[in-house]
């Protein structure tokens, strides 16, 4: 089991935090490309699942959309996405110094991160892929 990667979307759907935690497979898709696709698929599907990944995704009354790309084996993710989401309230949204529309440059919130996602049973170092 493992987590890939974690997004949060503003209500307007632009990505204001990206974490690439273990991506396994190379993408040559523009970032900004890569975002609005994601987006678009939480629109449409709210979650998904094939023998590679699992989406978990999580909206928030304020809009923000958050989203974790892990193993289909991982377990407790919902738990995991609210904590996740106390904290970015916590940090960034009651923060008045920190407009939370904006892409998310904070320390504080970067460790806690990698403190909440690396330290969750699910997270485990996926082994390489290598392209060919």
């Amino acid at each position: 089991m493992t987590i890939y990667n974690f997004y949060i979307f503003n209500k307007f759907g632009k990505c204001i935090y990206y974490k690439d935690l273990q991506r396994v497979r190379k993408n040559d898709m523009d970032q900004e490309e890569e975002f609005k696709l994601i987006f678009d698929s939480i629109q449409q599907l709210k979650s998904y699942t094939t023998n590679s990944y699992k989406m978990f995704y999580l909206e928030t009354l304020t809009g923000y959309k958050l989203l974790l790309n892990t193993d289909p084996d991982a377990t407790g993710i919902h738990d995991l996405l609210q904590t996740i989401y106390k904290s970015f309230s916590d940090i960034i949204v009651s923060n008045g110094l920190i407009d939370p529309n904006d892409k998310v440059n904070c320390d504080e919130f970067e460790s806690t991160i990698n403190q909440l996602i690396t330290s969750h049973p699910s997270y485990q170092k996926a082994p390489l892929i290598k392209n060919k």
